[in-house]
């Protein structure tokens, strides 16, 4: 539970990572103006997508870890609509929550 809670956490801050690259869609003024910013974000968004499949398929395999990385990763991405729809600005700190309750689950109820 733990492993699939941080992998949707990092799985959705990819998808914020990849939103706020582009340059029409983006909120925040340094990363609509700056090339190498949004290069930046698009290659964190990356990182954390490749992080998350490892993570999950070191845990849960190769086999049921890529079927799951693509459950949550439609999950995520669906949740980072709807939060960049509903409220401005909010991908971040919505995404370091869930960061913190996934190691906070860990702390509570190790596996």
């Amino acid at each position: 539970m733990t492993v699939a809670l941080s992998c949707f956490a990092l799985l959705f801050l990819s998808s914020a990572a990849f939103f706020h690259a582009s340059s029409k869609r983006s909120w925040f003024k340094h990363l609509r103006e700056s090339t190498n910013a949004r290069r930046i974000a698009k290659l964190a968004g990356w990182a954390l997508l490749g992080l998350a499949l490892v993570l999950i398929s070191v845990a849960w395999g190769w086999a049921k870890g890529v079927s799951a990385w693509f459950a949550l990763l439609f999950l995520a991405g669906i949740a980072s609509l709807l939060i960049a729809t509903l409220f401005n600005r909010a991908h971040l700190p919505a995404g370091f929550v869930m960061l913190v309750a996934a190691a906070g689950t860990k702390a509570i109820a190790p596996e």
